[in-house]
């Protein structure tokens, strides 16, 4: 099988098909004798290479917890404001990074993706038979599982693990914080061609109905009544508005030229897509957000034209016919 058909293993229905990618692409990531294309790599000096390619990476990961009282974003305020450009797209991500990497030769734009993540167990479901969502199928073309799986530690007892199997967790205090994200430096290596971009894993507030050991971390009782209908909307907004507004923040820290997002949340954590496409557009309308390096910001959302997803998004930032939306 040749690389460029590997991709297309992640998104089989087959768990074997998956399994067969997953493990392949853990195996590049993690070492040095196997090189980006998946072959193995006799010559010292290239193995070399690439093990400091894998070290830049590792040492790359770094997790923000920008509404922690120390922690403070520098907002950019000598540097011009400037509009951002907004597209919206029904690509899946590593699609959308792929065409936004071609259209930047010379690399020096840096481009960065939300991994939609979970914020107690590394990459979601990624090592159980029944992973699927987005972060298992991202992440799992590319070496952003690898470096997660770092800060993550096999759980083998408990009534989760009988019912589930062994399962990973963040290990003590490396969890995803409100607000906080892991940054990592990757690159996406099925698909035609390999792309060097950068990772956001965030976990954005978990508004599914509570689940005692399957669904235990859920916010829903806290913002939401047993009818469903919202307790408070501003302290909604103002939950949802602090993993939009950790996303920019890192972004501006990192000196990212355009983002790569989503309808984030608006999947299995039960987030209203009108909602969530509105809170953007009030984050982004914010100075400290056009004042610094961020330009572009691109949302894949792979999503029939008739889903409440695409619908919402597009409303807010503009149709794909026109190409383009200034905020």
């Amino acid at each position: 099988m040749k690389q460029p058909e590997w991709r297309q293993l992640s998104t089989s229905k087959s768990h074997a098909d998956r399994r067969i990618l997953r493990s392949r692409v853990y195996a590049i990531g993690s070492r040095d004798d196997i090189g980006w294309d998946g072959m193995f790599i006799d010559n010292a000096d290239e193995r070399r290479k690439k093990k400091m390619e894998m070290i830049q990476h590792l040492q790359s990961l770094q997790l923000f917890d920008w509404f922690a009282p120390h922690c403070k974003h520098e907002s950019g305020s000598s540097e011009s404001h400037h509009d951002l450009e907004i597209r919206i797209t029904r690509q899946g991500t590593q699609e959308a990074v792929q065409e936004l990497h071609q259209g930047m030769q010379d690399g020096s734009k840096l481009i960065a993706w939300l991994n939609f993540a979970a914020s107690h167990n590394v990459c979601g479901s990624y090592s159980v038979d029944s992973g699927g969502s987005q972060e298992e199928e991202v992440a799992t073309n590319c070496d952003g599982a690898v470096l997660l799986g770092t800060m993550g530690q096999f759980v083998e007892t408990g009534l989760k693990s009988w019912i589930r199997g062994r399962w990973v967790s963040y290990k003590t205090g490396m969890h995803i914080p409100p607000g906080g994200n892991y940054w990592a430096m990757t690159k996406f290596m099925t698909g035609p061609f390999h792309v060097d971009c950068a990772m956001i894993a965030t976990a954005f507030a978990d508004f599914r109905p509570y689940v005692p050991i399957f669904c235990p971390y859920s916010e829903r009782n806290y913002f939401y009544s047993l009818s469903n209908s919202v307790r408070n909307q501003e302290e909604m907004e103002r939950r949802c508005m602090i993993d939009i507004e950790g996303v920019l923040k890192t972004c501006m820290a990192k000196r990212v030229h355009t983002l790569v997002a989503g309808a984030t949340g608006c999947g299995a954590f039960c987030h209203n897509p009108d909602v969530e496409a509105k809170l953007w557009r009030r984050c982004l309308d914010k100075e400290e957000y056009r004042c610094g390096s961020l330009q572009q910001v691109v949302f894949a959302v792979l999503d029939r034209e008739n889903s409440n997803n695409w619908i919402a998004f597009s409303k807010e930032f503009g149709s794909p016919e026109s190409n383009t939306n200034k905020v």
